[in-house]
Protein backbone atom coordinates (compact mmCIF):
# COMPACT_ATOMS: atom_id res chain seq x y z
CA UNK A 1 0.00 0.00 0.00
CA UNK A 2 1.81 3.14 -1.52
CA UNK A 3 -0.65 5.70 -0.29
CA UNK A 4 -2.66 8.02 -2.73
CA UNK A 5 0.20 10.00 -3.85
CA UNK A 6 2.04 7.09 -5.54
CA UNK A 7 -1.08 5.62 -6.27
CA UNK A 8 -1.78 8.58 -8.47
CA UNK A 9 2.03 9.10 -9.86
CA UNK A 10 2.30 5.56 -10.76
CA UNK A 11 -1.04 5.74 -12.77
CA UNK A 12 1.07 8.69 -14.43
CA UNK A 13 4.52 7.07 -14.72
CA UNK A 14 4.43 3.25 -13.90
CA UNK A 15 7.74 3.77 -13.15
CA UNK A 16 8.23 5.62 -10.57
CA UNK A 17 8.86 4.44 -7.26
CA UNK A 18 9.01 6.11 -3.46
CA UNK A 19 12.64 5.81 -3.30
CA UNK A 20 13.32 6.97 -6.14
CA UNK A 21 11.29 10.20 -5.27
CA UNK A 22 12.37 10.91 -2.07
CA UNK A 23 16.11 10.27 -3.48
CA UNK A 24 15.35 13.37 -5.88
CA UNK A 25 14.51 15.47 -3.43
CA UNK A 26 17.41 14.84 -1.06
CA UNK A 27 19.67 14.34 -3.27
CA UNK A 28 18.80 17.71 -5.18
CA UNK A 29 19.23 20.49 -2.19
CA UNK A 30 22.67 18.46 -1.40
CA UNK A 31 23.56 18.95 -4.88
CA UNK A 32 22.62 22.71 -5.07
CA UNK A 33 24.81 23.11 -1.42
CA UNK A 34 27.67 20.98 -2.92
CA UNK A 35 27.41 23.29 -6.50
CA UNK A 36 28.88 26.97 -6.60
CA UNK A 37 26.37 28.86 -7.77
CA UNK A 38 27.11 32.59 -7.73
CA UNK A 39 24.31 34.68 -6.74
CA UNK A 40 25.53 37.73 -7.82
CA UNK A 41 23.98 40.31 -5.18
CA UNK A 42 25.76 38.60 -2.57
CA UNK A 43 28.98 38.99 -4.69
CA UNK A 44 31.34 38.25 -1.77
CA UNK A 45 34.47 36.81 -3.33
CA UNK A 46 35.25 40.05 -5.09
CA UNK A 47 34.73 43.64 -4.14
CA UNK A 48 33.74 45.45 -7.12
CA UNK A 49 32.86 49.02 -5.00
CA UNK A 50 33.37 52.76 -6.40
CA UNK A 51 36.51 53.70 -4.45
CA UNK A 52 37.58 52.48 -1.50
CA UNK A 53 34.25 53.04 0.76
CA UNK A 54 30.38 52.50 -0.42
CA UNK A 55 27.47 54.83 1.17
CA UNK A 56 25.57 51.47 2.31
CA UNK A 57 28.81 50.93 4.75
CA UNK A 58 30.54 47.94 3.00
CA UNK A 59 34.36 48.73 2.60
CA UNK A 60 37.26 47.65 1.35
CA UNK A 61 40.22 47.26 4.44
CA UNK A 62 43.32 46.02 3.37
CA UNK A 63 41.93 44.15 0.41
CA UNK A 64 39.19 42.04 2.22
CA UNK A 65 35.63 42.59 1.70
CA UNK A 66 33.79 44.41 4.78
CA UNK A 67 30.63 44.82 5.60
CA UNK A 68 28.29 45.61 8.13
CA UNK A 69 26.76 42.01 8.61
CA UNK A 70 29.17 39.17 8.80
CA UNK A 71 30.55 36.73 6.61
CA UNK A 72 28.43 34.17 8.23
CA UNK A 73 25.45 36.06 8.47
CA UNK A 74 25.82 36.10 4.17
CA UNK A 75 26.81 32.49 4.08
CA UNK A 76 24.17 31.35 5.82
CA UNK A 77 21.78 33.73 3.72
CA UNK A 78 23.58 32.00 0.75
CA UNK A 79 23.23 28.02 1.92
CA UNK A 80 19.54 28.84 2.56
CA UNK A 81 18.65 29.65 -0.86
CA UNK A 82 20.79 27.29 -2.21
CA UNK A 83 18.66 24.46 -0.36
CA UNK A 84 15.76 26.58 -0.96
CA UNK A 85 16.42 26.27 -4.98
CA UNK A 86 17.83 22.21 -4.75
CA UNK A 87 14.44 21.59 -2.97
CA UNK A 88 12.22 23.90 -5.78
CA UNK A 89 14.16 22.40 -8.98
CA UNK A 90 13.96 18.86 -7.62
CA UNK A 91 10.38 18.96 -7.39
CA UNK A 92 9.84 21.18 -10.52
CA UNK A 93 11.71 18.57 -11.93
CA UNK A 94 9.67 15.37 -11.15
CA UNK A 95 6.77 17.41 -11.74
CA UNK A 96 8.21 18.23 -15.48
CA UNK A 97 8.67 14.61 -16.15
CA UNK A 98 4.96 13.64 -14.80
CA UNK A 99 3.77 16.49 -17.04
CA UNK A 100 5.28 14.59 -20.10
CA UNK A 101 4.37 10.82 -18.59
CA UNK A 102 0.47 12.11 -18.49
CA UNK A 103 1.00 13.71 -22.17
CA UNK A 104 2.10 10.69 -23.59
CA UNK A 105 -0.09 8.68 -21.76
CA UNK A 106 -2.97 10.39 -22.69
CA UNK A 107 -1.84 10.20 -26.68
CA UNK A 108 -1.38 5.98 -26.12
CA UNK A 109 2.31 6.69 -27.09
CA UNK A 110 5.39 4.78 -25.59
CA UNK A 111 7.97 7.38 -26.76
CA UNK A 112 7.96 11.02 -27.75
CA UNK A 113 9.49 10.43 -30.53
CA UNK A 114 11.73 8.03 -32.60
CA UNK A 115 15.34 10.23 -32.38
CA UNK A 116 16.30 8.49 -28.94
CA UNK A 117 14.91 4.59 -29.59
CA UNK A 118 13.93 3.58 -25.73
CA UNK A 119 14.91 6.24 -24.34
CA UNK A 120 11.33 7.65 -24.31
CA UNK A 121 12.21 9.92 -27.39
CA UNK A 122 14.17 13.49 -26.96
CA UNK A 123 11.54 15.36 -24.83
CA UNK A 124 11.70 12.44 -22.16
CA UNK A 125 15.88 13.64 -21.92
CA UNK A 126 14.63 17.31 -21.18
CA UNK A 127 11.17 17.22 -19.49
CA UNK A 128 12.31 18.03 -16.38
CA UNK A 129 14.52 20.82 -17.31
CA UNK A 130 12.15 22.39 -19.33
CA UNK A 131 10.20 23.09 -16.26
CA UNK A 132 12.68 23.40 -13.87
CA UNK A 133 14.40 25.74 -15.48
CA UNK A 134 12.06 28.22 -15.19
CA UNK A 135 11.80 27.79 -12.28
CA UNK A 136 15.71 28.44 -11.16
CA UNK A 137 14.95 31.69 -14.23
CA UNK A 138 12.80 33.15 -12.05
CA UNK A 139 14.51 32.39 -8.48
CA UNK A 140 17.63 34.17 -9.42
CA UNK A 141 15.44 37.29 -11.00
CA UNK A 142 13.98 37.38 -7.56
CA UNK A 143 17.21 37.52 -5.50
Amino acid sequence: NNGFLMSFVKSISPGKTLPGIVGAVVTGPISALLYPIDFDHYNIDSCQFNGDQTSHGTSIINGVCSDERSYLQLTVGILEQKFLLGILLSLTGILGDLAESSVKRTARAKDSGGLLPGHGGILDRFDSVLVSGVVYYYFILAL
